[in-house]
């Protein structure tokens, strides 16, 4: 994946303090000042519907856990505020324990919580921590060891025994689970260091430093690879038995390869290569019993040694190392390869290696994750979850001493996450109303990024699903004010990082509606003559943008009923004769309105008039009330 890459949302502070669950918020983004807890969640408090919206947000939640003697030095302290708010930056959500843990099974049993409660899929130890020894006995072709095994921490459903017991666990099964990793985690920490005469959290503040300028960009070397592949692994290198380089060709179609016997590979040009412009070096090598020094030539044997002292003193440049150097990560060990790599490289800030006999086989299912931006951890917990089966009978042999030094969450595109602003308007605040006026004002609120925010590409069309380039209109400020004609448009917005990351766009939705809409009474014709009783008033309308929203009947201008979308109809009552004037206004969902009118005649065709007749006869009378029904035509305007 290019670095033009979608992954900076403004980011919502929460702190859930574990021992009293109670939980607080802030609407800043993190601020070193604004950890005030040893023991709290740190990252973004939104719903996960709108996590699943930020571009490049993997979801994830990692955890931090400090030796506390680490914790109480204030420039390591500033240091892992620092790095903690990166985390947050690239789209992480942490769960910070700065208490430590008095064993290796209090350690587990506080990752197992997270693992459970928070759903971290990762976690850092930074300082002096408990870990696990493990041990196996002499098989054919292998001998007995005893070594640190990180698997420990990061099996967390497997069953792990000490049947001795004297400390060291020496049986391992699935139990109710499986032997694979369910997390993945890398250490910071220069407890068996003793080169370069600086104190451990001096180390770890160095380290820290390099970290947080690598995700910057300051950091980073040309994004190229070398392969260095001595004698004994030639069959393994030229495609023989398998091809290791071409395991990086996703990863780092750019790269070196050398393995060529006797003549390339020898302790000399190693010290002199190691000091070259590499990202990442894939370094197989002897090493052995002797955790802090390379063995190179046959059997390593022929082609001289290099130590821990002389790399120290050479300055290896690379970002990266995986080294296949046996017992080389063993941090036991004074000044082992892995630690001296890590902490004495200008630009190192991740090692994977071995702390035992053993290394990486299989490694596509390393590289090839990496290559899709996954993380160190993520990979390398890729490859864990695989290798059984390239190496069944020997996989506790091989792979139990693995581990991964420095910083488990970077990507070997430096930073490639850039999130998406939030996108305002206050003069079309709702993407589902309709407004009059032509001309929006677009505000963008500038999101956290760990590299800054440089400007914002951006379309404006009616295309729902445009998507801008670098080739698209470009602006630096975080306010758009354009000027549409009626319809419904949409403002496609990416965010652009001080390291030239392009987020996945934004697609802002505005309706603009200046045309008033037109309405035709159909139903009765104009001049319509009726008698008493009711008649339907039907209308047809037109309106291209916003819609029809409802219509007014009015007679003689007295405000009769309102009618909501969809009706066209309504009945109609006149009781009274005489001659009425009916007007529709039809409004349109931006309160534009249009009327038409017509009038009614109502005729009252029947009127009665009474006789009395007299009658006499004999001195009576009889009185005859005759009712003539007499036809008139009557023409009264009312009043």
């Amino acid at each position: 994946m290019s670095k033009f890459k979608s992954k900076c949302l403004l980011l919502i502070l929460s702190f859930l303090i574990l021992s009293s669950l109670s939980l607080t918020s802030a609407t800043t983004p993190l601020s070193i000042e604004s950890i005030t807890s040893h023991n709290e969640i740190i990252g973004k408090n939104v719903t996960k519907s709108l996590l699943k919206q930020i571009s490049g947000y993997n979801g994830e939640t990692v955890g931090v856990i400090v030796d506390p003697s680490i914790w109480a030095v204030p420039v390591a302290q500033a240091a892992i505020n620092q790095y903690v708010q990166d985390l947050n930056y690239t789209g992480y959500t942490v769960v910070l324990d700065t208490n430590g843990a008095a064993s290796v099974v209090a350690l587990k049993n506080k990752i197992s919580l997270w693992h459970t409660n928070f759903g971290i899929t990762g976690v850092v130890l930074i300082g002096n921590l408990p870990s696990a020894l493990f041990y196996h006995p002499a098989k054919s072709g292998w001998a007995a060891e005893t070594f640190l095994c990180e698997l420990f921490l990061t099996d967390l459903d497997g069953t792990w025994v000490d049947t001795e017991p004297d400390g060291i666990y020496d049986s391992h099964s699935a139990g109710t689970g499986d032997i694979y990793p369910e997390i993945y985690l890398g250490r910071i920490d220069a407890t068996s260091r003793t080169l370069g005469g600086l104190s451990n959290d001096q180390d770890i503040v160095n380290l820290l430093t390099k970290i947080h300028n690598y995700r910057i960009g300051t950091n980073a070397r040309t994004h190229q690879a070398l392969t260095y592949i001595d004698d004994d692994w030639q069959s393994w290198a030229d495609g023989t038995f398998d091809n290791w380089p071409a395991w990086l060709n996703n990863a780092y179609p750019t790269r070196l390869d050398m393995h060529t016997p006797t003549t390339s590979t020898n302790a000399t040009d190693w010290l002199t290569r190691m000091t070259h412009n590499y990202e990442w070096v894939h370094l197989a090598a002897h090493s052995g019993s002797l955790p802090a020094q390379h063995y190179f030539g046959p059997g390593g044997i022929g082609e001289g040694t290099v130590t821990s002292a002389q790399i120290h003193a050479a300055g290896p440049a690379a970002n990266f190392y995986n080294l296949y150097c046996c017992s080389g990560a063993d941090t036991i060990a004074a000044d082992c390869l892995a630690t001296t790599y890590l902490y004495s490289g200008t630009g190192s800030v991740g090692v994977i290696g071995s702390s035992k006999t053993g290394g990486m086989f299989g490694g596509a299912t390393f590289y090839d994750p990496l290559a899709l931006d996954k993380t160190i951890g993520q990979a390398f917990e890729d490859w864990f979850q695989t290798i059984t089966t390239l190496s069944p009978s020997d996989y506790l042999e091989w792979f139990y001493g693995m581990v991964i030094l420095g910083d488990p969450f970077l990507t070997i595109d430096y930073d490639c996450t850039v999130y998406q602003p939030d996108v305002t308007s206050t003069t079309h605040p709702s993407s589902s109303e309709w407004y009059t006026s032509l001309s929006p004002i677009i505000n963008m609120n500038d999101p956290t990024d760990v590299n800054g925010v440089n400007g914002y590409y951006y379309v404006i069309d009616q295309n729902p699903s445009s998507i801008p380039t670098t080739g698209s209109s470009f602006t630096a400020v975080s306010s758009l004010s354009p000027t549409l004609t009626d319809g419904t448009w949409y403002v496609h917005i990416s965010t652009l990082d001080g390291a030239s990351n392009l987020a996945d766009p934004v697609h802002f939705q505005i309706n603009v509606d200046t045309t008033n809409p037109t309405v035709t009474i159909t139903v009765p014709e104009d001049n319509h003559i009726m008698a008493q009783g009711t008649v339907q008033i039907s209308w047809n309308f037109v309106d291209s943008s916003s819609g029809y929203d409802y219509a007014e009947v009015k007679v003689d201008s007295v405000l009769v009923a309102t009618v909501n979308t969809p009706i066209t109809t309504y009945e109609l009552t006149l009781d009274e004769s005489g001659t009425y004037t009916v007007q529709i206004t039809l409004y349109d969902n931006v309160g534009l309105s249009t009327s038409d009118t017509i009038t009614i005649t109502v005729q009252n065709f029947f009127k009665s008039t009474t006789f009395y007749i007299i009658l006499g006869a004999g001195g009576g009378a009889l009185v005859l009330i005759l009712t003539i029904v007499i036809i008139v035509s009557v023409k009264r305007k009312k009043v």
